[in-house]
C-alpha cells in the first residue's frame, strides 16, 4: 500500500554537526542552527529511524520558522509513522494552509483519514490531490484503490487499480508490483479468481526485476 512521504533532500551537510557536538550547544545556550539546518538534521534522523529525534528537530525547525512548509510534511510523516494518526492529519492540515496546491500532502492526508476509518474525508482529500497533480496521479489512484477496497467498493477499487497501473511511469517496478498486488486482492474479493491469479502473477514477476 501506497503512502506518498515528501522528504527534503540535500541533508549531507550536516554531516559534520553530528559529529562535533552541536546537540549539546543547543541544550547550552542560544540554538545556533537555522530552521532550514533542523529541518535536514530531522530528514537525517528520520532515514536511521530515529523519530523521536526527528520530531524534535522538525519541532525546532517550525519554532524558527512556522510556515516551513517541509517541515510540517515531515513532522506529519513522523507522527504517521508512529500510529499518531490525529496528529499528522493536524499537520497536514496545517501544511495545507501553506500549500493548498500540493497534491502530495492532500494525498497523505487521505492515508490518515482512512487509517481513522474516516473514508468520507479521505475520498475527499484524495479526490482534491487527483484535481491537482499530474504527476503523481498513478499514486493518488492507487491511494484511491485502497480506500474502496476498504469500504468493500471492490468494482470502484478495481477501476482505481487499473487506472494506478495504467498511468504509472514504466520504470516504476516497485510501485507497479504493489499496484497488481493491490488489484489481486480486489478481484479476490470479488470471486475472481483467474483475473487475481495472472494480476498476482504480473506483482511477482515486476518483483524479480
Amino acid at each position: 500500500m501506497k503512502f506518498l512521504v515528501k522528504i527534503a533532500g540535500g541533508f549531507f551537510s550536516i554531516t559534520v554537526l553530528l559529529g562535533c557536538g552541536s546537540l549539546s550547544l543547543i541544550s547550552a545556550g542560544k540554538d545556533p542552527l537555522s530552521a532550514e539546518e533542523h529541518l535536514n538534521l530531522g530528514v537525517a534522523y528520520e532515514s536511521s529511524g530515529e523519530l523521536e529525534l526527528a520530531r524534535r528537530e522538525y519541532e525546532r525547525a517550525l519554532d524558527k520558522n512556522p510556515e516551513l512548509t517541509q517541515a510540517l510534511i515531515n513532522l506529519g510523516n513522523v507522527h504517521y509513522q508512529r500510529g499518531d494518526y490525529s496528529m499528522a492529519e493536524e499537520e497536514y492540515h496545517r501544511a495545507l494552509k501553506l500549500s493548498p496546491q500540493d497534491g502530495d500532502i492532500h494525498n497523505n492526508l487521505a492515508w490518515t483519514c482512512l487509517s481513522q476509518d474516516k473514508f468520507e474525508q479521505a475520498h475527499q482529500a484524495v479526490s482534491q490531490a487527483l484535481s491537482l497533480n499530474t504527476t503523481h496521479r498513478y499514486i493518488y489512484f492507487d491511494t484511491q484503490g485502497v480506500i474502496y477496497h476498504r469500504e468493500g467498493r471492490y468494482q470502484e477499487a478495481v477501476r482505481s487499480f487499473k487506472e494506478a497501473i495504467r498511468s504509472a511511469p514504466e520504470d516504476s517496478s516497485r510501485f507497479l508490483s504493489e499496484a497488481y498486488s493491490n488489484l489481486a486482492e480486489s478481484y479476490r474479493a470479488l470471486g475472481m479468481e483467474n483475473e487475481a491469479q495472472e494480476a498476482d502473477s504480473k506483482a511477482k514477476s515486476l518483483r524479480q526485476d
